[in-house]
């Protein structure tokens, strides 16, 4: 039974394994009192530990993304308002105007 290793003494062994070829990690593990086995599911954990923090990146990016989409539709919609509000007031100062040219035309 081999001892337990703590995770500093397995990050070396990853480090100084990763390179070996199948025949040098045989001989690695006979002098050191290893498995390839636990070599292999040590690169695994390793592996699959960053993974959640990737996703959770990428999750929180699209998020993002999501919401700066949505702040721009939120902001373009006062902007179109005011111009339907601008072009409105425009069309009743010219009704105004018009309303009162013919007012003056009747008083001639």
């Amino acid at each position: 039974m081999t001892e337990a290793r703590s995770p500093e003494q397995i990050f070396i062994i990853l480090l100084e394994t990763a390179a070996l070829s199948e025949y040098e990690l045989d001989i690695y593990c006979r002098e050191n009192g290893l498995y390839t086995e636990q070599i292999s599911m040590w690169k695994q954990n390793c592996l699959a530990a960053n993974q959640p923090q990737h996703r959770q990146l990428a999750d929180i990016q699209k998020a993002a993304r999501s919401e700066k989409a949505r702040i721009r539709q939120l902001e373009k919609e006062p902007r179109r308002k005011d111009k339907a509000l601008a072009e409105a007031a425009a069309l009743l100062v010219l009704q105004g105007k018009l309303t009162a040219l013919w007012d003056d035309g009747e008083d001639e």
